[in-house]
């Protein structure tokens, strides 16, 4: 039968032969969920973290133990997720600390989604249609055989014109990583052109707009410092964003920089010391 291995593709469980040849493998599967043991392990979670992990041993002088069976004395009464997040913000709120509390985000399989060309537009153009302003690298459009370029007007998305009368990102809901036709011309010919692209999620759309932003500051303190100031960015108090800035300090700036920036700035806080 030959060697094969296993791999997780567009979150999908997918086998892939000698040959090379992938086949995505049926996975389906039910759970019954007792959300009332859930909330309470949550609870009781978030007891232990703090009393382990708080920065201040004594925890403010509060009486933790207490305040967690007060709480939790609330749990048979709470019958959402809406709710239980506003108990649990509330207890962690009694340490009177940055960076705590709870959050609740749903999702639902069956609602909209729009999707992402992986292009910016200029907001002055009156229309009718999208004047491309730049092609975000990494994105849909970046491929030597694309025929778009910044200038270019997009006058369709499947054949629907884009106008004033319509939402034209509704034309991108729930086109994530599907086959959609975008027609576009040069503003200085009337000839129109067509290729099929396949559009991302605006969450990878923002990972490209965060790669971009970083290039734009790299080479903003490469200039600014005549190329004697390195320049890393840490995306996140984790150890992601901590190995990177070590991978590309070590492999790329410490060797060739007599000093180092490092920008901390709009990170989304954790356990992470620098």
């Amino acid at each position: 039968m030959g060697k094969r291995f296993f791999v997780v593709k567009e979150g999908k469980l997918t086998k892939i032969d000698e040959a090379g040849k992938a086949e995505t493998i049926g996975v389906s599967g039910e759970m019954i969920l007792n959300t009332d043991a859930e909330r309470e392990y949550i609870l009781a979670h978030a007891y232990r973290q703090v009393q382990k992990k708080f920065y201040d041993p004594k925890l403010h002088g509060l009486d933790w133990k207490m305040l967690y069976q007060n709480y939790q004395s609330f749990l048979p009464f709470i019958s959402n997720n809406y709710d239980y997040q506003e108990l649990l913000s509330e207890f962690l709120g009694e340490l009177n600390a940055s960076h705590t509390g709870g959050r609740y985000s749903p999702s639902f399989s069956n609602g909209d989604e729009t999707a992402s060309l992986g292009l910016l537009y200029d907001e002055s153009f009156a229309g009718p249609g999208l004047k491309v302003s730049e092609i975000i690298a990494e994105g849909p459009f970046t491929k030597a055989s694309t025929q778009l370029k910044p200038g270019y007007i997009i006058e369709k998305i499947d054949d629907v014109a884009i106008t004033d009368s319509i939402d034209w990102t509704s034309l991108l809901n729930r086109k994530n990583k599907k086959n959609t036709l975008i027609t576009f011309r040069n503003p200085a010919t009337p000839n129109e052109m067509e290729e099929v692209i396949k559009p991302i999620s605006l969450g990878e759309e923002n990972g490209l707009m965060y790669k971009r932003w970083i290039r734009m500051m790299k080479a903003m303190v490469h200039k600014l410092s005549n190329g004697q100031l390195g320049y890393v960015h840490v995306q996140g108090m984790n150890d992601g964003s901590y190995r990177e800035v070590l991978m590309r300090y070590w492999a790329k700036i410490s060797k060739k920089r007599d000093l180092l920036s490092i920008l901390v700035s709009m990170e989304g806080a954790g356990c992470m010391t620098i």
